[in-house]
């Protein structure tokens, strides 16, 4: 089945809502991330899906498209393109028009505009040709944008006309028309629009403190406000970011990719950032940290309410071995003392097999299975299921557990085999009720939460007084960490990056965290780089990362982007699963993303790494004195070694940031290339 939205469903309410929105009102969005670029050809058309989610006031929205002939077919993937949310308009700052005017006083002709931009690589057709003139001064720049006589009459359907619009931000690039580079559009932390902008008037575009042009920076960020004949202004793109793209790039959107391309990979090697000028490194002692948190442990005495409930981790782990077997019965294997089969014989899908094999091990652990020369014996019979209500009576703030155990439990083989969606299981109808109850109220997750907030705790404790505090949190999701870690916080001194894949959780994030004025929140895949997705690298002093860093393809990669948005002297704290637990294999391992790793050298039958392994391998990475929380394993020995103790199945790690080295990359080297030019921009 193909992945990504189905067939287009009924408006939703906020599409609703903004369709029938009066033509004069003011509209924004923020947070509209660039995720792939739409190439059209002229001999593919695709369909278009625009996704809302969430209340209208802030309703988060997703833009996707698929070949039209796919659709039809019904074959192939929905692609992402574009995502943001819909924000309350602010107002726009108004400058008189004569006042830029007469700071831009360099005349740039319409055709030396667009000659230039073709020398990039940007060829724009007449309906793209709205900018008629232009005057640029230092860093800003002022143009006369008008409608092309074709569109004019397609005015009245939109706030801005796109080909307006796409005029305007085109003003920006008079700018950095003195640099060879191209710079396409990544990230804008805010649209607004005050009524319709009619067929014409001015854009002034103008680059934000900070940027050089000179340095061929890969990031610039700049404002444009549009100004309609009048001087008022109707509409602002602000924080837009683009990122420098190459030749071999915009050759890729294409579908033009060079010869040289099949010759040669770029693989980056992470270089840590100097500490920013005018602000000292945060100096994080991860050893310290530890020592200090431990202490506190110590004070406080037993763990309380986890050690309550280590009789339900006990009930879940039970549970999930007779799930297994159950769904083994439904698989065709009886379910009685000496049955024989094979790994092979169970008709799975292909997208579960490897979670059908590791189940297969841990009944192997169990006992329940033995090993024969073709395969499996049934060595018992497990106790059946426990009375759920009654679980549920006992550790009512184990029920997030309980409900997706029991739900994925009881559906397994019809999951296993492809006729239930995995996903419909652990959010039925989309809802995240037992999924936030797993990641807040329950006291595992109460736990490990508070020690990732104590080990920020002591970060900030340890910090001057009057430093700045940025902390970025990856994967931060239901915010089930976040909760526990804002409240260590300064509120008048930090500012905190909640990131997620999805902007699904954004919305909710906003919501849920509004009395927190220093969190932004926006989109960030970790498994991507993060500088092209509008993240400066060695900017964060605290990574915050709880139970998503292990869900990756590539630890390595992974933790390179990690180590690059650490600031030198920052620190990483996350919270990781290090214990493999049967009731969390028959549900998340459901999810694609349980399985796709493939780092085997590292991680060959399972994506989690035990306390050691994590420390090792930081270290091995450059971290600095990784630690693990709690710092001492409790004792297990009484216990049956299948099942571990409730405070031994996850970690909080801390370690700090690699050190920066002053030293670059240095020797000779030869680098041959085609007469396409492809050699020399390497070496550029």
């Amino acid at each position: 089945p193909a992945a990504g939205p189905p067939a287009p469903p009924p408006p939703p309410p906020p599409a609703a809502a903004l369709a029938g929105a009066p033509t004069d009102a003011a509209v924004a969005i923020a947070d509209v991330a660039v995720h792939q670029a739409l190439v059209v050809e002229a001999d593919e058309p695709r369909a278009l899906h625009t996704v809302f989610d969430g209340p209208v006031a802030d309703a988060t929205f997703e833009i996707f498209s698929r070949p039209a002939g796919d659709l039809e077919r019904g074959v192939g993937d929905w692609v992402r393109h574009v995502s943001g949310r819909l924000a309350t308009p602010t107002a726009i700052p108004d400058e008189a028009l004569d006042a830029i005017r007469a700071r831009c006083a360099e005349p740039v002709g319409a055709a030396e505009h667009y000659a230039g931009l073709a020398a990039r690589g940007l060829e724009f057709g007449p309906s793209l040709r709205g900018l008629t003139s232009v005057s640029v001064g230092a860093g800003e720049a002022l143009g006369r944008v008008e409608l092309p006589a074709e569109q004019a009459g397609e005015a009245a359907r939109y706030r801005v006309h796109p080909a307006l619009l796409d005029a305007a931000i085109q003003v920006l690039a008079t700018v950095t028309r003195a640099s060879a580079d191209t710079y396409l559009p990544l990230h804008i932390d805010e649209v607004t629009f005050t009524g319709p902008t009619g067929t014409r008037g001015w854009a002034h575009a103008q680059l934000r403190p900070g940027t050089d042009l000179g340095d061929r920076p890969e990031l610039i960020s700049a404002d444009i406000t549009l100004y309609d004949d009048a001087g008022r202004p109707v509409g602002r793109v602000g924080g837009l970011h683009l990122k420098r793209a190459d030749r071999t790039a915009l050759l890729r959107l294409g579908r033009q990719a060079p010869v040289a391309d099949w010759l040669y990979a770029v693989e980056w090697e992470p270089l840590a950032a100097a500490a920013e000028p005018g602000l000292p490194e945060l100096g994080v002692d991860a050893a310290a940290v530890a020592e200090r948190v431990t202490a506190q442990l110590e004070q406080a005495g037993p763990a309380g309410t986890i050690d309550d409930y280590q009789g339900l981790l006990d009930a879940l782990e039970r549970a999930a071995t007779g799930f297994v077997v159950g769904a083994l019965a439904e698989l065709g294997v009886a379910p009685a003392v000496g049955t024989q089969f094979a790994a092979g014989d169970l008709a799975v899908a292909p997208e579960h097999r490897r979670l059908t094999d590791h189940l297969l091990e841990l009944l192997v652990d169990d006992g329940v299975l033995a090993r024969e020369p073709s395969g499996f014996r049934i060595a018992r019979v497990p106790a059946p299921a426990p009375d759920w209500d009654a679980l549920a009576a006992s550790y009512p703030r184990g029920i997030g557990e309980i409900a997706i155990t029991r739900r994925c439990g009881e559906q397994l083989a019809a999951a296993l085999t492809g006729r239930v969606d995995p996903l419909e299981l652990l959010f039925p109808g989309g809802s995240l009720e037992s999924a936030e109850q797993m990641y807040e109220l329950s006291p595992f997750a109460e736990y490990y939460n508070t020690l990732a907030g104590e080990a920020v705790g002591a970060i900030v404790a340890g910090a001057p007084g009057d430093r700045p505090l940025r902390v970025l949190e990856v994967g931060a999701g239901t915010g089930g960490t976040t909760g526990y870690v804002l409240p260590h916080l300064p509120a008048d001194r930090t500012a905190y990056t909640y990131t997620d894949v999805s902007p699904h959780f954004l919305a909710r994030a906003r919501r849920k965290f509004a009395d927190y004025p220093f969190v932004e929140y926006r989109t960030l895949d970790i498994e991507a780089d993060p500088a092209a997705q509008g993240l400066a690298a060695g900017h964060y002093d605290v990574v915050v990362a709880a139970n998503v860093l292990h869900a990756t393809a590539d630890l390595a990669t992974t933790f390179a982007h990690v180590a690059r948005l650490l600031a030198p002297g920052g620190a990483l704290v996350m919270v990781e699963m290090v214990v493999p637990l049967r009731y969390i294999a028959i549900s998340f391992g459901l999810t694609p993303g349980w399985w796709k790793f493939t780092d085997a050298d590292l991680r060959s039958d399972s994506l989690l790494l035990d306390r050691a392994r994590w420390c090792s391998f930081l270290g091995d990475r450059g971290f600095a004195a990784p630690r693990t929380l709690p710092s001492r394993e409790p004792d297990t020995g009484h216990r049956v070694a299948t099942v571990p103790a409730s405070t031994a199945i996850q970690a909080v790690v801390v370690a700090g940031a690699p050190a920066y080295d002053e030293g670059a990359p240095s020797g000779a080297w030869l680098v041959v290339g085609a007469a396409d030019g492809a050699g020399a921009a390497l070496v550029a």
